[in-house]
């Protein structure tokens, strides 16, 4: 690795302007920089210390989180460290005490991680490496999973969060800036790298469109990265503008807002059209820290059209919704601790915890077969669309059972289960959003396991 300065700007990455992105920064804020060890956070880590737009002294530290995924994490994070300690960077280290099951759970902990080292340093800045690749991938799994105008947005360039009563910045420069270009500038000022061999295995959706799918776009139409990008860019846009809008039309509906409901004038909802509409309830229900789905606004909006007075409806999070005469009340009915789903990456051995309305769930997963029980589901892995989730039922939620398709509901209230014990049950769900299984409940038809192949079993208990 060098350890010298950059000769001068760097042509492959003129698209980078941090001179500007930084500028806004209060002149005393510090700046903290997501550091895996990989060749985009090297790249940056590298121009913040050297290049032209680089931080005084006393501004400017990295943070690395080891996840303890791999046996070599350690590794990485002593390599890290002493990166860190040759071009004098201060480093904020954190590690996992339990290493996360799969990509969502790890990103929960880094977050956390992260989060909490910017207030533990002060900084007013979280800089990450995410690059025009990155984007690219996450608009195109998100579309494949079904997304609307908001998901098709992509990575946010820059968002700001609330930590420890503080505002912190979240920004993301190189998202203009390919892959290709961060490896370039690396080779070009001898900057060593940490490869993490999981990004080369197609076991998760997204090593499957990173090695595969993109690949081939590429190859079937050149330019579909850049194109995806600005397809993101676009759809960043739209949203923008529908927030704009619908500061009217939240100035037309509400008539009563406070800390823990909202009222809202029921005709004068119903006269926006459906988009319109259920785009001010899905904000509305954001605002008391519940985030909807499709289905779940689908289902508010149809209590909000035909529900008669006197009527309610529970949402995940606490939330209730009320019809009185003609006003839709929103209020938060009690507190509800928030979740943390379980992801199962793959059709290999495991373990986890979930956290659903406050109840803690455990389990446990391999290949092979498991306990007989209740609280255990044999399938053939081979018909499942990995990761699979572990979470709250959610309204609209569906079971393919051997007699046809059925709401959960349907079958929670056959089963005499109250509303506190429906939002406290887990679910068992695929990538493609199929309920497989409710431990106790149901199980899905045609998911297996199938005499003479290979098995996998799922065992959840408190």
């Amino acid at each position: 690795m060098s350890h010298a300065a950059p000769a001068g700007p760097d042509e492959r990455l003129r698209p980078v302007d941090l001179h500007e992105i930084l500028a806004r920064a209060r002149a005393r804020e510090r700046v903290l920089l997501a550091l895996s060890g990989g060749a985009d956070s090297m790249a940056l880590l590298h121009i913040l210390r050297f290049g032209p737009a680089a931080l005084a002294p006393g501004r400017f530290l990295a943070a690395h989180f080891d996840h303890r995924m791999r046996p070599d994490s350690a590794a990485d994070a002593a390599w890290v460290r002493g990166v860190c300690t040759a071009w004098e960077v201060p480093l904020v280290e954190g590690a996992a005490e339990v290493p996360p099951t799969g990509e969502t759970s790890a990103r929960v902990m880094r977050w956390d991680f992260l989060l909490e080292a910017a207030r533990s340093t002060g900084a007013g800045v979280i800089v990450t490496a995410h690059h025009a690749d990155d984007q690219a991938e996450t608009v195109l799994h998100r579309v494949v999973r079904g997304t609307g105008l908001a998901g098709l947005a992509g990575i946010a360039p820059e968002r700001t969060v609330r930590v420890g009563g503080r505002r912190v910045r979240i920004i993301r420069p190189l998202l203009g800036v390919r892959r290709d270009a961060l490896r370039a500038y690396c080779v070009r000022h001898r900057v060593r790298w940490r490869e993490d061999p999981t990004n080369l295995l197609p076991m998760t959706p997204r090593n499957v469109i990173r090695l595969h799918l993109l690949p081939a776009l590429e190859a079937a139409a050149p330019g579909a990265t850049e194109r995806l990008v600005r397809l993101a860019t676009l759809a960043r846009a739209a949203e923008h503008a529908w927030d704009a809008a619908l500061e009217d039309v939240r100035a037309d509906v509400i008539r009563e807002r406070g800390r823990d409901r909202i009222v809202l004038a029921r005709q004068a909802l119903l006269d926006y059209d459906p988009q319109v509409r259920r785009r001010v309830l899905r904000q509305e229900l954001r605002r008391f820290g519940s985030v909807p789905g499709r289905a779940a606004t689908e289902a508010v909006d149809a209590f909000v059209r035909s529900a008669a007075s006197g009527k309610s409806m529970t949402l995940t999070g606490g939330l209730r919704v009320e019809r009185d005469r003609d006003r839709i009340v929103v209020r938060r009915e009690r507190y509800v601790p928030s979740d943390r789903p379980l992801e199962i990456p793959a059709p290999v051995a495991g373990s986890g915890v979930a956290r659903i309305a406050g109840r803690r769930i455990a389990a446990r997963w391999a290949p092979g077969s498991g306990p007989d029980g209740a609280d255990t589901l044999h399938v053939d892995p081979t018909t499942l669309a990995f990761p699979l989730m572990l979470r709250r039922w959610r309204p609209g939620d569906r079971i393919r059972l051997r007699y046809g398709s059925k709401k959960l509901k349907k079958l929670f209230l056959e089963r005499g289960l109250s509303r506190f014990e429906r939002e406290r049950r887990p679910v068992l769900a695929d990538a493609a959003g199929r309920v497989l299984w409710v431990p106790g409940i149901a199980r899905a038809h045609d998911i297996g396991p199938v005499e003479g192949a290979a098995g996998f079993h799922i065992v959840v208990g408190e």
